[in-house]
């Protein structure tokens, strides 16, 4: 079964770092919606919660503030941008966690990993 790692916008949390977001930028409400490209009353909008933005349009305002897309669409508590999500897009959330768990590991424990993955590999082959 295929985990389904499409991220949805949380309506409570999208609003608030939104607005913190531009907050900690300096940024007017007129400079955002410049730079987004976006007019005034659907950044209002966004920021009251009463419209929420699609998915692209998300990744997009993520990109320019330089953030997590999924920690501003609510799905993640890291806004730290997570090139994993740019750079391998098939990879399931979990699998990214993976991936960054394994990137924090010394050489020596990356050569363990390694050793326990090939022998998980190699076992499964004979079954």
């Amino acid at each position: 079964m295929k985990s389904d790692n499409k991220l949805k916008v949380n309506e409570n949390l999208f609003p608030k770092r939104l607005k913190s977001l531009r907050l900690g930028k300096d940024l007017s409400i007129a400079e955002a919606e410049k730079l987004v490209g976006v007019g005034t009353n659907t950044w209002l909008q966004w920021e009251k919660g009463t419209r929420i933005p699609n998915m692209i349009t998300v990744v997009g305002i993520a990109s320019i503030f330089k953030v997590n897309p999924a920690y501003l669409s609510g799905n993640d508590d890291n806004e730290k941008l997570n090139t994993l999500l740019i750079a391998f897009p098939e990879l399931s959330i979990d699998d990214k966690k993976i991936v960054e768990k394994y990137s924090a590991l010394t050489h020596v424990e990356k050569v363990f990993v390694g050793r326990v993955i090939d022998f998980i590999l190699s076992h499964r082959e004979r079954s």
